[in-house]
């Protein structure tokens, strides 16, 4: 398969792009958010629902976040998961996403409470493989 990378915009095309993808995930999902990662991923709806669907599945997801006061309540949430790893770190920056080690997206938010305006996804080996590195 070809090595990809795109950059999408605006957060319904963001979404259009990311949901169907997520029923092709095989064996994992590592993810890496900052302090406002967990609380945004909680409020899209879709999201969640197919991130339930891949714990019925059995796909195994580590969560790498820096846990505050702020967003203690989502990440409990999370950690109901019963396939999620959450590790803390504090200061993290970045919000990204790999599955199955060979497709990567980065979400990027303007503005603190605001949706998704900007997306960055690839399948090239070299961006998966460093991006996959700072979550080993």
């Amino acid at each position: 398969m070809a090595e990809k990378t795109e950059v999408l915009y605006g957060h319904e095309n963001i979404l259009k792009f990311m949901l169907p993808r997520y029923p092709s995930i095989k064996e994992n999902i590592d993810a890496c958010y900052d302090y406002s990662g967990p609380p945004d991923v909680e409020k899209v709806e879709p999201v969640w629902q197919e991130l339930l669907k891949l714990e019925k599945r059995g796909i195994k997801i580590r969560f790498l976040t820096d846990m505050r006061k702020e967003n203690i309540e989502s990440c409990k949430k999370f950690l109901n998961l019963k396939t999620l790893e959450m590790r803390h770190l504090d200061g993290i920056k970045g919000n990204f996403g790999i599955a199955d080690r060979r497709e990567f997206l980065e979400h990027i938010i303007n503005r603190e409470d605001e949706p998704l305006t900007h997306a960055i996804f690839s399948t090239a080996k070299g961006i998966v493989d460093a991006r996959q590195y700072v979550l080993t």
